[in-house]
């Protein structure tokens, strides 16, 4: 009498094994499947997945190996001008930006003034002069990044004026006559 109950599970768990699945798109274009049969479905067959360990692993040229992360300790600073100098609208105004230690190769340092990067910047050059600045409040502020593009720097903002004398000016002496 055990052997009908063991059978009746055995035949169970073969039709589990089997299951059958189907697709079928509705009226509306929407994509349905079901383990049941539908009018108009169409039959998927299904895969059993490989067991744990049955499938050895393949080499991917995609795959990239871990690269060693950049241990450098790399420090920036704008160190011209100076913050909050004053400049007068003729003069031209000197920016230096120092390293320690130096820029890599491949690294890259962008520069923004007012946040519009600096397009006339050297490329792999800390230094630069602005000609002609029109008065008023000037913000620099330099990130040197990686080749990967991640931050490896970021100075502190660092604010400069440009002003232009006014004929009014109270130290301002008259033109001779």
């Amino acid at each position: 009498m055990r052997t009908l109950p063991t059978f009746v599970m055995l035949l169970v768990a073969a039709s589990l094994g089997a299951a059958e699945a189907y697709r079928w798109v509705d009226k509306d274009g929407v994509v349905h499947y079901s383990d049941k049969l539908v009018p108009g479905a169409e039959k998927i067959p299904l895969v059993s997945a490989p067991k744990p360990g049955s499938v050895p692993q393949v080499y991917s040229p995609t795959a990239q190996a871990p690269r060693e992360p950049d241990t450098r300790l790399l420090t920036c600073k704008i160190s011209s001008p100076a913050p909050e100098q004053t400049f007068g609208i003729e003069d031209t105004v000197p920016v230096l930006i120092e390293t320690e230690p130096a820029l890599a190769a491949g690294d890259q340092l962008t520069v923004t003034l007012n946040g519009a990067r600096i397009e006339g910047w050297p490329t792999g050059g800390t230094s630069y002069q602005f000609a002609g600045l029109p008065r008023g409040a000037y913000t620099l502020l330099a990130v040197i990044s990686a080749p990967d593009g991640r931050a490896k720097c970021t100075t502190a903002p660092l604010a400069f004026n440009v002003f232009q004398p006014s004929l009014l000016s109270p130290g301002r002496r008259a033109a001779p006559r």
